[in-house]
């Protein structure tokens, strides 16, 4: 085929400063039926991969699938039918790891999905969202997470950052009277409306270490 791709421009050129040279007239015609015939057994070849692919793809053998998928590729680089189908076989195969995962870690999606909800309960917002976090982490695709995460972030969103100040300040002023139940209240409000102030995250966590170790028998709410 390359001494053909070769071999054509100098019998086109030669035509066109001898138009009626018949033996270079023959090899064009020649050349053109020979690459013609070269591009219908590539054409059956691209057909018969396709088949193959699509056959051991229903079949689940994916590897195969992907396997006739490049082939077609190697011949047709821009071949739509084979890049729509190494596109399935990575979402079917992302699937696949991402059922797996889910299923490895199972226990752990539960009692994360139980720990946010008791926080997400009690209106401590942006400590339910770092265990929504968590599970999505693991399960990208959970949609039970995704629907609580969304109305969380809803949530955290509709206080003002002059309104966060000013909470914080109250807080800081009830921390220093000793008054941590309070205190730790108007902590979490702040983190939960702007979960990037760690001030408050720290302060919420000190005031619940106060207020547990001044009363033994009331017990954190968060885990």
């Amino acid at each position: 085929m390359m001494e053909y791709l070769r071999a054509l421009p100098l019998f086109e050129e030669i035509l066109t400063l001898y138009p009626d040279h018949k033996p270079s007239k023959k090899y064009l015609k020649e050349i053109a039926y020979d690459i013609s015939a070269n591009d219908r057994t590539l054409e059956i070849s691209i057909h018969k991969y396709l088949l193959k692919a699509e056959r051991e793809f229903q079949r689940n053998n994916l590897l195969k699938a992907q396997k006739y998928y490049t082939k077609v590729l190697g011949v047709d680089t821009e071949n739509v039918e084979a890049q729509k189908g190494l596109e399935n076989i990575q979402n079917t195969l992302k699937k696949i790891k991402l059922q797996k995962n889910r299923q490895k870690n199972a226990d752990k999606i539960i009692s994360l999905g139980r720990e946010g909800m008791k926080l997400y309960n009690d209106r401590n917002f942006a400590f339910a969202k770092e265990k929504f976090d968590q599970i999505l982490d693991i399960d990208p695709e959970n949609a039970w997470t995704l629907k609580y995460l969304g109305r969380v972030e809803t949530k955290i969103n509709k206080v003002s950052s002059a309104q966060i100040n000013v909470v914080f300040n109250q807080a800081m002023s009830y921390y220093n009277n000793k008054d941590y139940e309070t205190a730790a209240k108007f902590f979490n409000a702040v983190y939960t409306a702007a979960p990037s102030r760690n001030d408050a995250k720290t302060y919420y966590e000190f005031s619940i270490k106060a207020l547990n170790e001044n009363n033994p028998t009331k017990k954190s709410r968060r885990k």
